[in-house]
């Protein structure tokens, strides 16, 4: 079995058993500090939100921006990277422009995305992103795809917030055999203490069973936040760590799978 098929395998097995392929293609996800929390990310709006939901994109007060890497299982096959940027015009208008990439330079698929957020009430923020979606694999060639996401985040109240997101609702297909995902999430964040937040997620791919997502975020000490998850579709358990030097941060994240293994990565980011 030659190298490229043997990647290739790997590639489609690992997104069978994650809930991500399956006869369905997607690079749908978080970003990389956002496995710290299990990816329950729907409802908690930062300068990842380009990413994770851009409804939460107005939370940075005029730019925010984030590059981040994952590793998996220590393959190159199945290594993440991302970058986004977020401008905010003012204070009921934002944008973002996204990039995600998932793979290598045999098989990858990746996606560009760019978002518009905005603030319809005073405590509710609806977002829409237009993607170019890609995929290349060996005896495939290279396709492209019009995607789009919609969002929405609703603050309850000071410590609660909800949120909505779904991707590809539209149904696009890669080719007749090959499906895009189209993947609803659904969250809420509760700011337990000035210290503790708590996050749960809900995800339904159309075709695939639910997969339900919990984390949280602690604040042991001013600017160290220390984060766990858990995703239950794979048992994964994840930690994750982050520091802020002022309007920037510094993330880390690691991941343990009970039959793959553990993937870990990293992230900066900014918001002023």
């Amino acid at each position: 079995m030659n190298v490229l098929k043997l990647k290739y395998i790997i590639f489609i097995s690992f997104f069978l058993s994650s809930g991500a392929f399956a006869q369905n293609i997607s690079v749908y996800g978080g970003s990389a500090s956002s496995y710290g929390i299990g990816n329950a990310s729907i409802a908690n709006s930062d300068e990842m939100s380009a990413i994770n939901n851009q409804a939460g994109i107005l939370s940075v007060d005029k730019w925010g921006f984030q590059a981040g890497a994952l590793n998996l299982f220590g393959l190159s096959s199945l290594n993440t990277i991302s970058a986004s940027g977020i401008y905010k015009h003012n204070a009921n208008n934002a944008f973002s422009l996204s990039v995600k990439y998932v793979g290598d330079e045999d098989l990858n698929t990746q996606i560009i995305g760019l978002a518009y957020a905005r603030r319809v009430r005073k405590n509710w923020n609806i977002s829409l992103q237009a993607n170019v979606l890609s995929f290349q694999a060996p005896n495939f060639g290279s396709r492209f795809v019009p995607t789009v996401e919609i969002g929405s985040i609703y603050e309850v109240n000071d410590k609660v917030h909800i949120g909505f997101h779904i991707f590809n609702p539209f149904g696009q297909s890669l080719t007749p055999q090959e499906d895009i995902s189209s993947i609803i999430r659904s969250g809420i964040t509760y700011q337990l203490s000035k210290k503790v937040k708590l996050l749960a997620e809900v995800e339904k791919d159309i075709v695939l069973p639910f997969r339900i997502k919990t984390g949280i975020i602690y604040e042991p000490v001013d600017n160290l936040f220390l984060r766990g998850g858990f995703n239950t579709q794979e048992s994964q358990f994840s930690l994750g760590i982050s520091y802020r030097f002022g309007k920037y941060g510094i993330h880390g994240v690691g991941v343990l799978h009970p039959t793959l293994g553990i993937s870990s990565g990293g992230e900066i980011s900014y918001k002023n």
